[in-house]
Order: C-alpha cells, then structure tokens, then sequence
C-alpha cells in the first residue's frame, strides 16, 4: 500500500564530509598544501581503539593532527569516507553509470559491479597499510551494521555532543545531539545550525510542544542517526501483545505530524506508515487485535486525509463491509468511543428502553469518516446479500448485549445498527418468497446447510419480520412461505428446535390476518396463494375460503354483515381459530431468541433500564490526542478470560393435542390438504394419501422451484456423504446441472459433466415412470 523509505543516511554522511566545514567540522588533519576537516565525535566512534592511541591521542581535546608523513593524503581521504558512509567510493549517481548502462546493463547492475571493483582494490591497499604500520584501520565486523550501531552508540552514549534539543512538555526532557547529523538529515535543523538564522551559533534548540513529545523526539532522532525506526519498550513487567502494539501504534501516530514539520515526508513518514500497516495486517484483517486498533487509525487518516488518501478509503472499504466486518469491528468498545467522539451532540438524551426498540436517527458529523462509512454500508447492503446482512447484525449486537448488558458505550453504535436492522427486515419482509424460492437461503436456518445459519437466527428473522416488516400487501405472502417451503423442508429434517419457532411464526402471521383480512384482500394479497395454502389461512382465521378469494367489489354489501362461521364439532379436525388478540397478548407467544430487540426483555429487565436511565454516562467532546490515547487506552491488569453472560438453550416441543378417534365421517367432507405438516398447529397428522406415487429410481421428474422447466431422471436415491437425509440424484436433459454425478469424489451415479444435481424429496414432482 505504501512506498518505503529512501535511505538517506549514507548520502547525507557522504555530503558532510565533502562539505566539512559547512557542517560545523571541529578537527583536521593537516597536509603540506590543504586540509581535511572532520568531526570529533564520529571519528570517536568509527576509529580503532589502536589506530587512535597511535596516531589520535587526545582526540576529544585537539583540534589539529599531522600525520601526512604515515599516511598518504589520498589514503586517508578513502579511510575517512569508509569511516563516515562504511564505503570507500561515493554513492553512485545516473551520470557515472551511464556509459555502461548503454553496453546492455540495468544501472543497479552497473553499481554494483562498478563498486565491487573498487572496494575490492581499495580494500586490499588498506590492508597491506595495515600489516606495515602494525594498526587496525577498518572496523571489524559486517560494514553495514557495525556503522550504523557505531552512530547509534554515538548518540545515545553522548560523545562529544554540541547541541540540546528541548521538548517542552512537562516534565522537560532534553536530548544532547550533533549538529552536523541533524543538519546533514533534516533541512529543518540545516536552517537552524548552517545558515545566519539567529540558533546558529546556539547550542539548544527547543521544539514545539504541540508536536513534540519526549518518545515522539526520541524516535527521530533516532531514525536521523541510523535511518531506521527503533520504537521504545513499553515499561511493563509483561506486556500483552496487544498492548505492545497499542503502544507502538500511539507513538507512531504522533511521530508522523512531527516528522512531516521537520520536512521528512519522503523518509520518516514513510517508515512510520509502513510500520503501521504491519502492526495492522496491511489493513485488511478483522482479527480481535485489529479491532482494537483499527478505530484510532480512522482516525489518524481522517486527520490526515491529504497525506494519505488511500488509508482513509481502504479503511472505510473495510468498515463497510456488512458481511465480514459488523459482527467483528463494530462490536468493540473502541469503535463505540469513536461514534460518539464524532457525533453530533443531541438535543434530547435517548432514552435507554428505547436503544433495542425501533431505530433512532442518528447525526454523525457531516463528512465525518463515520458518516463516509455508514453510507458505504448502507450501498453494501443489497436484495442479494440482505439476509447475510442480517445475520452480521444479529451477530454484532449479540456481542454488543453480552459485553455491555445495560447500554453505557454501546448505545451510539446501536443506534446505527438499527437503521441497518430495520432497513433488512423491510427487504426480506418485502421478497420473502424470493429468499425461500428463487434464491432459498432461508432453507438454511432450518436444515443447517450451507451459510450455518442457527436456529436462534432464525428466530431472529421471523420475529423482526413479523413485528415490524408484516403489511397488508405481504402477510399471505409470509404465511405461505413459512408453512410451505420453511415447513415442508422442516418436515424433511425433522429439527426439534426449528418447531417451536416455526409454530410461533405462523402463529403470528395468522393472527395478522385474522384481524387484517379484509385489508389483505382489499390490497390483492391471496391473489398469488397457492389453493392448498390459501385453505389453510381459511381455516385457520375462521374465514370461508370462497370468501378470500372472490372480488371484494361484488360483495361490498356481505363483507359488512358477515358473520364469521361457527366451528363444527368434530373431534378428528381442528383449526387454528383464536379470538382477536392484542399486540399485548401476542407478546405473551413469542419466544425470546434474539437478543437485541425490545421483546428480548423481560418486564423486570425493561423495569431496571428505566432505573438505570438516570444514571447513563453522555460522552464527551474529545480532542484528537486524547481521542487516540482513549482509543489506544493500555490494559495493565493481567487479562482473565470473563465468563459470558449469554445462556442459549434449546426450545422445548410445544405440547400438541393429539386427536381423538373419529367416530364418524362424512362422505362428501372435503379432503385435507397434502401440504400439511407435522408441526401445522390443529391438523391431522396423517397428510400422506393412500394413491401417492413413490419416487423410484428410473422416474421421470420435473424440478420445482426453478425459473425454467427442468426434466430429468432419477438415477439414486438414498444417503450421501456432503449432508444428512435422504437425497435424489437426477440426470437432467439439459447441462443445468453441478455435477457429473459424484460429489467430493464420491460416486453416486454415471451421467456426462453438468448433467447432475442432487436434490431433497420435496424439490421435484413425478410424470411417469420410466417402463410407462
């Protein structure tokens, strides 16, 4: 995502020398004709001891030194370039590679074949010198390394230091430096120490103490010294992971406005960027470390938009993502903080029953990045993607409940999340046939297959859909979908905990319509029934089916003086009839499985949230160092793993009342429905009729559910190894299929590629079979 560094230090190292007295050089060698100047401390620090006590006594006290009659001018010009860049020849340029890049090589091939050359032949003169004057000229040890922990011990030793940089944040800390290296890698200190402004012949320097913090200034000058980044310890007798990079992470982000006062965007800024981005996982990961972290970082690019445009999108591309982000990064304390940092203050404080109710409008600050994200999320969210929407949020405010029992930080994120709640339900409650049929993902809370859908989901699902998502134009339309495609594929699987739930919804729907009906038909809404489920709305709200069904504009003057039918008394058939009931009574049915709506709450519970109203912290206006260091607050007591407060249980199997022997039965009664099922409240359990064909293997099929007519035959039927139950292998007619008949490399049947599906019992209906 982002460039590295350039490496500055060798090049910068290279100009003082060449440049010595610019630099505020404090020692030379003297020669017959000229003069090479150098710096006490770095020849301190680059020298051998042996070659120092030879030639160099005293060096921290003399100013002067004539050895011209040991070593040769040109000698000593080359030791005193390997001592200040760890090289013998001067960092290459385009100009001097030039005539053999034309000769076909690349100019870092050129480089380094030209600098190899000639270290290799400077290298060994210094050597033979060596052996003749009986001294260590070179360092020992790797070159590179053993420069740059020279520099390091250079500065933080405090050899020959001439200059004192100040931070004024109290408590003042102070930091003895050298001149010609902050002046040879800051133009901002090369102004201060080598121009005629008014610190150059000043020996401290202080700095702003809006940006500059005592880590924050030990870190640059520390990059100044070895162009690397080296971060100080958290003082913790065992820090976490997780509060390490906390740490690292809060130094960081105050490195960077600092850094880029000093001038160095090309070089710190960059390194801290890059180190950033490994301490997050290059900002694409939504583990439990970057959750903790990734809010302080919107924040940090939000500041600091212009600099880096690209951390700020690719950060809101990952926030908003309503699949694999809700549950994981919105559910944290941090992110929480963050809301309401940016929030708008309200004019009336939200009370605390109303947060799991219907969703409250919340007010981010205009072109805030919580604004930027939550509209990225709401064009995220589409018909396609609406119920994995969905269950992120059931997820994500499952954690909200466990980890913040009674809204405090919570509230400001669940505020948001409800809109996105309310505007899912609206979606589904609005094409339920389509995610039963036409792209059956519902199928999945029931039978477990596919997206891992629960049963407590599910629930979730019907409750929200039932409760605020229900109208006139769509409750048929509900009705149908839960007792034909949720039901009938409960039938096959046979779930024990799917009941209740089932029972329950179906329940709710009709008691809608019981009260509603007229409306539903007012709005066309049986026009699309199916007659076998059109029946059972009929006996279930007490409404004469032909009642439902003729035009509502031909009976204007029976639907005000109809009186409904009384039911028969016969003990072999029941109905789901029931009196009208409030919205009151109806509560007293639901199960609670979800656990962010209102009915989640017990009376007592509503009743506590009520005491605890007055008692709600509001959340302060923040500013932006000490919004990061809320957001990146430490946690210094050992970490204990906290027992949840979530206890999910099973639903018990509603009692049923099993039906009495008939004593006698009518001829001309009409006969019951076959898409009745086993957990259809009131309706005999004996649905098979005597003449239903059996599916055999040979039998030609034609699929349900399809867009297009599909015929195939069958070819298996019986268990499989990729789910449980009993499933049908067809060979279909045209390549609709998945499929060549084996599935994980298991073989079931023998058909050409494309040409095989697997499919459950109630997914097909039979024409003939194969001999007629």
């Amino acid at each position: 995502m982002f460039e590295r560094p350039k490496k500055t230090l060798e090049h910068s190292l290279f100009t003082v020398l060449e440049n010595a007295q610019d630099y505020v050089a404090d020692v030379y060698f003297k020669y017959p004709h000229t003069k090479l100047w150098a710096h006490k401390a770095l020849l301190m620090v680059r020298v051998p001891p042996s070659f120092q006590q030879k030639y160099l006594p005293q060096l921290a006290d003399q100013t002067q030194f004539d050895i011209s009659a040991v070593i040769p001018y040109t000698t000593l010009r080359q030791l005193l370039r390997f001592w200040y860049t760890a090289r013998f020849t001067p960092p290459p340029n385009e100009t001097s590679l030039l005539s053999s890049a034309i000769h076909g090589l690349s100019l870092s091939e050129a480089s380094s074949n030209l600098q190899s050359e000639v270290e290799s032949n400077l290298h060994q003169e210094i050597s033979s010198l060596e052996i003749k004057l009986g001294v260590d000229m070179l360092p020992k040890g790797d070159p590179e390394q053993q420069w740059v922990a020279d520099l390091s011990r250079m500065l933080d030793q405090q050899i020959c230091t001439d200059v004192t940089v100040y931070q004024d944040v109290q408590p003042v800390s102070s930091f003895p430096a050298h001149r010609f290296m902050l002046a040879s890698q800051s133009p901002y200190f090369y102004s201060v120490f080598c121009t005629e402004f008014r610190e150059a012949s000043t020996s401290s320097v202080h700095m702003p103490s809006d940006l500059f913090s005592a880590a924050t200034l030990d870190v640059i000058l520390h990059y100044l010294y070895t162009d690397q980044l080296i971060l100080p310890d958290l003082l913790d007798a065992q820090p976490t992971r997780l509060n390490q990079k906390k740490h690292e992470l809060r130094i960081l982000q105050k490195v960077f406005p600092a850094a880029d006062f000093l001038g160095h965007a090309d070089t710190i800024c960059k390194a801290v960027l890059l180190k950033m981005a490994v301490l997050c996982h290059q900002f694409k990961c939504v583990c439990s470390e970057c959750a903790a972290l990734l809010p302080s970082m919107l924040v940090f690019a939000d500041q600091h938009q212009k600099h880096v445009p690209k951390l700020r999108s690719n950060l809101i591309a990952l926030y908003a993502d309503p699949l694999d982000s809700l549950a994981p990064l919105w559910s944290q304390k941090p992110f929480a903080i963050l809301v309401s940092a940016l929030q708008k203050p309200q004019a009336k404080e939200t009370q605390l029953s109303d947060i799991f109710a219907t969703p409250t409008p919340t007010t981010p600050t205009e072109d805030s990045v919580i604004s930027d994200i939550t509209q990225r999320t709401w064009s995220n969210m589409t018909k396609h993607n609406s119920v994995r929407s969905l269950h992120s949020l059931h997820l994500c405010l499952s954690y909200l409940r466990g980890a913040d029992p009674f809204p405090t930080w919570s509230q400001p994120v669940i505020q948001i999340l409800n809109q996105f709640l309310h505007y899912n339900v609206e979606m589904i409650a609005n094409h339920f046939d389509y995610y039963c049929v036409e792209y059956p993902i519902l199928l999945s809370c029931v039978d477990g297959i596919g997206f891992g859908f629960s049963v407590d989901f599910l629930s979730f699902v019907l409750q929200h859909v039932l409760n605020e998502g229900i109208h006139d134009g769509n409750a048929a339309i509900l009705y149908q979908g839960i007792v034909r495609d949720l039901g009938n594929r409960q039938e096959m699987v046979r779930n024990v905990a799917v009941d209740g739930v089932l029972m329950d919804a179906r329940l709710k729907c009709a008691q809608y319509l019981a009260k509603r009906w007229m409306s539903v038909k007012a709005e066309h809404g049986f026009a699309t029934i199916e007659k076998d489920y059109l029946r059972m709305i009929s006996e279930d709200i007490n409404v004469p089916m032909r009642t439902l069904t003729k035009p509502l504009e031909n009976d204007i003057s029976t639907i005000f003086s109809f009186k409904p039918r009384k039911a028969k008394k016969e003990d072999g058939v029941k109905r789901l009839s029931f009196p009208l009931q409030t919205q009151d009574d109806t509560q007293a049915h639901v199960r609670p499985y979800a656990m962010t709506t209102s009915q989640s709450h017990s009376d007592t519970e509503d009743v506590s949230l009520q005491r605890r109203n007055s008692t709600f912290r509001s959340f302060r206006r923040h500013t932006s160092d000490d919004l990061t260091d809320e957001l990146l607050a430490l946690d210094l007591r050992p970490m204990e793993p906290r027992q949840t407060r979530l206890r999910f249980s099973l639903p018990t199997t509603p009692s049923r009342i099993r039906p009495q022997k008939r004593v006698a039965v009518k001829k001309n009664k009409r006969s019951k429905s076959p898409g009745r099922s086993r957990w259809s409240l009131g309706y005999s359990t004996s649905d098979s009729s005597d003449d239903e064909i059996m599916p055999a293997v040979g039998q030609k099929v034609e699929l349900l559910r399809r867009p297009l007519p599909t015929l195939g035959t069958i070819k298996y039927i019986g268990p499989v190894e990729f789910a449980k139950g009993t499933w049908v292998g067809v060979e279909l007619e045209s390549r609709l299929g998945n499929n060549d008949g084996s599935v994980d490399g298991k073989r079931y049947f023998q058909t050409f590629p494309q040409r095989g599906v697997f499919i459950k019992t109630d997914d097909f209906k039979i024409l003939a079979d194969k001999k007629n």
